[in-house]
């Protein structure tokens, strides 16, 4: 009977050094996911605060753009309408103000879902 204890104490380690050599190497797996996840969120933050930053420069140029082309206008009564070459280079500016941020706009769409698609 002594026998079938120390046998089933023996096997009772034994099963339990196994759990905990998979618990281990499943925390570990855990942990690089994890590290994976924290990675690829900082990656993530720093596209999107680029993006923010072409942004803000988008739109000060549309704004400036804009104002530009009030100036012109208003200016046309007074230089006899040569203001108005202001005006086509402020709307220009304007446009291409826009033109930046809806491009932006469009690649920090296709990133964030590649972001998405890389953790589903």
């Amino acid at each position: 009977m002594a026998d079938d204890s120390e046998h089933m104490m023996q096997r009772g380690k034994n099963a339990f050094n196994a759990a905990k050599e998979k618990m281990s190497a499943i925390l570990s797996e855990v942990n690089n996911v994890r590290q994976s996840l924290r990675d690829l969120k900082e990656d993530a933050e720093n596209f999107h605060e680029k993006c923010n930053v072409v942004r803000t420069v988008g739109t000060t140029s549309s704004v400036v753009g804009a104002g530009l082309t009030i100036v012109g206008c208003v200016g046309a009564f007074f230089t006899g309408g040569a203001s108005l070459l202001l005006t086509a280079g402020a709307l220009s500016t304007t446009a291409v103000g826009a033109g930046v941020n809806l491009t932006t706009n469009i690649i920090d769409r296709k990133e964030t879902k590649e972001y998405i698609e890389t953790i589903t």
